[in-house]
């Protein structure tokens, strides 16, 4: 280079380099004369080449690296991983080297892969920090979702409980620290995974303590709601949301176990959703949970179901209705006559079809549903109610969309019995359009409805 040509030592020692990147491509050959080229070259240069003909390059790694192995944690206790954990994160960590998030992935690995370890002697899990705890029940949690493992949940519980009545802990939990949040939000996917399968559930035994681990959540997480603008994965990412799947959960796995013929509905937990569904506060998190469980909650109480249907769908409370509606249709696309004609009869499907706030795959589904009702003339629905007539005149583009697709796509395959009833329909759109009063939607009305043909 021109900046050292007059510099003997540094001139000798860029040729010394260039010598050896040429020499590394004959390494594999094995030569001692190669070799001994090369050794001759470090005694003036000693740098090792990492990139051949690169003057410059740049290197990235994704994850993270653990200071131990399986086999290392597997040969402590839980308190020795503990204190290792704490004297780990004192010291100072090269970015490329081991982490603190590394020590913990590899953690989680090791509880999911040996769970029977870690569901006894789990009291120093009381006072722990909170990755340690993160690390211990996301581990549990994988080994019996993902692994398919079953195992003693008794002194599991247990030690849940002291955690989550320790005021310390929701303090932290509702500031600002991430692990105990994600604590609290594996352990609500694990409680489900434990409710949800009764071939692969928790013992019966068990559903007390777990009733007060999810009353205990219920009434301290009061952390703000991360919106993930998309309803349902605000409701599936906020342990906010996840507390009223979980408690859902719990009662019908309760119900499935008790065996009764009405009345089936946990009291305490009914009492608590009577409770919220009076108030006029805006939860769209616990309404759109109310409309994915809808069928499960006639299951659970159908009387009460009936009853209280306009509060569960509380049409003038904007939030708190489209997000019942949601989470309702959403989940359900099978009709149901008996929630049809509550939804039929509170003007639920009029107002759903042009409202905005009620939109995407829960609307494909209200269509679906409503065109299903005319098919099969669920409450004697016909051409000339007001429904159907809100369909075909709807302004909305999207909404005409999925009705086209409804009759036209070979995803639903029609009965002889109710072909004949698609004729009306197709000639109803067919009138209203042919009037060409809005040209751009009415065209893609004509050209829809042709497929039908």
């Amino acid at each position: 280079p021109e900046e050292f040509k007059d510099d003997k030592n540094k001139v000798e020692k860029s040729i010394a380099y260039r010598k050896k990147e040429w020499l590394t491509s004959l390494l594999p050959s094995k030569s001692e004369i190669v070799a001994d080229l090369i050794k001759e070259l470090d005694k003036i240069n000693d740098a090792d080449i990492d990139h051949p003909s690169f003057d410059s390059w740049h290197s990235s790694f994704s994850g993270t690296t653990s200071p131990l192995t399986v086999d290392d944690i597997l040969n402590q206790s839980i308190t020795n991983t503990i204190t290792y954990y704490k004297e780990f994160n004192k010291q100072n960590h090269d970015f490329m080297g081991p982490s603190v998030d590394g020590l913990i992935d590899i953690l989680t690995l090791t509880v999911r892969k040996n769970p029977n370890k870690y569901i006894v002697d789990c009291k120093p899990l009381v006072d722990a920090p909170s990755q340690i705890m993160y690390a211990w029940i996301r581990g549990l949690g994988e080994s019996w979702r993902d692994e398919k493992e079953k195992f003693e949940c008794a002194e599991v519980f247990e030690t849940i409980l002291q955690i989550v009545q320790k005021k310390e802990f929701w303090e932290s939990h509702n500031s600002d620290d991430n692990y105990s949040r994600w604590f609290i939000s594996s352990l609500l996917s694990f409680i489900e995974d434990g409710l949800r399968d009764d071939n692969h559930a928790f013992d019966a035994d068990q559903l007390p303590i777990v009733k007060d681990i999810l009353s205990q959540i219920f009434e301290n997480d009061t952390h703000p709601v991360f919106d993930y603008s998309d309803l349902s994965m605000t409701v599936l990412n906020n342990s906010r949301g996840k507390i009223y799947t979980a408690l859902f959960q719990y009662s019908l796995r309760l119900a499935r176990l008790e065996g009764k013929d009405s009345d089936r509905w946990d009291n305490d937990i009914k009492k608590l959703i009577s409770q919220k569904i009076e108030l006029k506060d805006e939860n769209p998190l616990l309404f759109y949970v109310i409309g994915q469980f809808l069928p499960n909650i006639h299951f659970l109480d159908e009387s009460w179901m009936i009853e209280n249907f306009y509060k569960l769908f509380p049409i003038d409370t904007e939030t708190n209705w489209s997000a019942a509606m949601s989470g309702y249709f959403f989940y359900h696309r099978r009709p149901n006559k008996v929630n049809f004609k509550l939804f039929l009869e509170g003007s639920h499907l009029l107002k759903a079809i042009s409202n905005d706030t009620f939109r995407g795959e829960s609307k494909n589904s209200l269509i679906q549903r409503i065109c299903t009702a005319y098919l099969y003339e669920f409450e004697s629905i016909d051409i000339n109610n007001e429904v159907i007539q809100e369909l075909i005149n709807s302004k909305s583009e999207d909404v005409l969309s999925s009705l086209i697709y409804f009759f036209w796509s070979p995803r639903f395959p029609f009965e002889k019995k109710v072909i004949h009833k698609i004729k009306p329909f197709w000639i109803e759109l067919f009138n209203k359009a042919i009037k060409m009063e809005d040209e751009k939607l009415d065209s893609y009305i004509l050209s829809g409805c042709c497929k039908w043909l």
